[in-house]
């Protein structure tokens, strides 16, 4: 209904609210998957998430973010104490 009378839907994680955000799409995955995007942007702003992964493509919750989004966006800082605390 938003989107019809043009408007823009956005999802914004923050910090820890990226954890709330892997674990849901996690289980969203289980169970029936949504096709095509339902946020017009997805955003994630300092990620307190693991983001190792064997292979280069990112963590699988960030793939499946990206399945329904039209797009992402990660916004972190090398200068954020404490993210570089929480990494230690």
């Amino acid at each position: 209904q938003l989107r019809a009378r043009g408007g823009r839907v956005a999802l914004l994680a923050h910090s820890m609210g990226n954890l709330v955000v892997q674990r849901a799409l996690e289980r969203w995955a289980a169970m029936a998957f949504p096709h095509g995007p339902i946020f017009d942007v997805a955003i994630s702003a300092s990620a307190d998430t693991d983001w190792a992964e064997k292979d280069k493509s990112g963590p699988h919750w960030l793939r499946l973010l990206a399945k329904i989004s039209t797009r992402v966006e990660i916004l972190h800082s090398e200068g954020d104490t404490i993210l570089t605390l929480s990494r230690k």
